[in-house]
C-alpha cells in the first residue's frame, strides 16, 4: 500500500510577494544567467571552465504552468516590471555569439570558445561586481529562496538554517560555502513566518 510523505510548499501569497519583492529590486536580466552559472559552480565544485546547462536552469527554477509557447519563464529579475517573461530559446539566448560586448555578464565572468564547447569562469570578486554592475540591491534571502524553491519545497517544515543551506548548496560554492559577506545576499528573515509554507502529501 503506497504511502504519503508530507512536503512543505510556500503559499501562493508568499510567493506572489517573494516575486514582487525581486521584481522590485530592478535587477538586470542578465543576473539570471550569472545565477545559473553560480549553480553550476556549485554542481561542479570549481570556478573555472564551467559548462552551464541554461536550458536545464530555466526548467528547474523559472517555468511556469500552462505557459504561452514562445515565452515559457517567469523571470523576476529585470528592470522592466511589465516584462518577465523570458523566450524559449534560453540557449540561444545565452550562447557566446549572442551575449552582446556590453553585457554586464563580462563584467562577472569570461567565455572562452564558443558553441557547445564554450567555456565560463568566473572573475576575482564576482559576487561585488555583479552588485556593482547588475543589482541595485542585494538579493533578499528569503526572497529568493521562496520564489527558486516554489515547486519543491521541503520534508520538514523550514526554519531559517535549512533555506540558507539550500541556497548556500545549490548557489554559493564561488561564494565561499555561505550566503552572506560578498554582497550578493541580503538578510531578510525578518519576514519568514512558519505560516507563509503549508504541508501537502505526496504518494511515496
Amino acid at each position: 500500500m503506497a504511502t504519503a510523505e508530507p512536503i512543505y510548499l510556500p503559499t501562493l501569497p508568499r510567493v506572489r510577494q517573494a516575486m514582487a519583492t525581486l521584481i522590485g529590486l530592478g535587477a538586470h536580466r542578465s543576473v539570471a544567467g550569472y545565477l545559473a552559472v553560480l549553480n553550476e559552480a556549485a554542481t561542479a565544485q570549481r570556478e573555472d571552465k564551467l559548462r552551464p546547462d541554461f536550458r536545464a536552469f530555466f526548467d528547474r527554477f523559472f517555468r511556469i504552468g500552462d505557459p504561452p509557447q514562445k515565452k515559457p519563464y517567469a523571470v523576476p529579475l529585470t528592470t522592466n516590471p511589465n516584462s518577465i517573461l523570458f523566450n524559449a530559446n534560453v540557449a540561444g539566448s545565452y550562447a557566446p555569439s549572442s551575449i552582446r560586448p556590453v553585457s554586464p555578464l563580462y563584467n562577472v565572468l569570461t567565455i572562452e570558445g564558443g558553441g557547445t564547447q564554450a567555456v565560463f569562469t568566473l572573475r576575482e570578486h564576482h559576487a561585488e561586481l555583479a552588485r556593482q554592475t547588475m543589482l541595485p540591491e542585494a538579493l533578499p534571502l528569503y526572497a529568493f529562496a521562496t520564489f527558486f524553491y516554489r515547486d519543491f519545497g521541503f520534508d520538514s517544515l523550514p526554519t531559517r538554517a535549512v533555506i540558507e543551506q539550500a541556497v548556500s548548496r545549490d548557489f554559493c560554492f564561488a561564494l565561499g560555502g555561505e550566503p552572506y559577506g560578498h554582497g550578493l545576499f541580503a538578510d531578510d528573515f525578518a519576514t519568514f513566518s512558519a505560516a507563509d509554507y503549508e504541508q501537502i502529501e505526496i504518494a511515496a
